[in-house]
């Protein structure tokens, strides 16, 4: 994260670790909403069928639902 901060020109990303009770979907947003964050960016692995049938992945929780835009990355192979 460091190299791609300061290729990107940013001074200092940061990092926070977060542990909770409550799903990553909550977690995430919560996050997002108290601070001043403008983009999320996740891994996705792909559509699952029946994970969206039980609610989604937390990719797709966070998208639908986040108060800023969402990129989501997508590993191939």
């Amino acid at each position: 994260m460091t190299d791609l901060s300061a290729r990107l020109g940013i001074k200092d990303a940061g990092n926070e670790v977060i542990l909770s009770h409550h799903s990553a979907k909550t977690e995430i947003v919560r996050f997002v909403e108290g601070h001043n964050i403008d983009l999320i960016i996740l891994g996705a692995r792909g559509h699952h069928v029946l994970a969206d049938l039980l609610g989604g992945s937390t990719a797709t929780g966070v998208v639908r639902v986040a108060p800023c835009d969402v990129f989501t990355v997508r590993r191939v192979g």
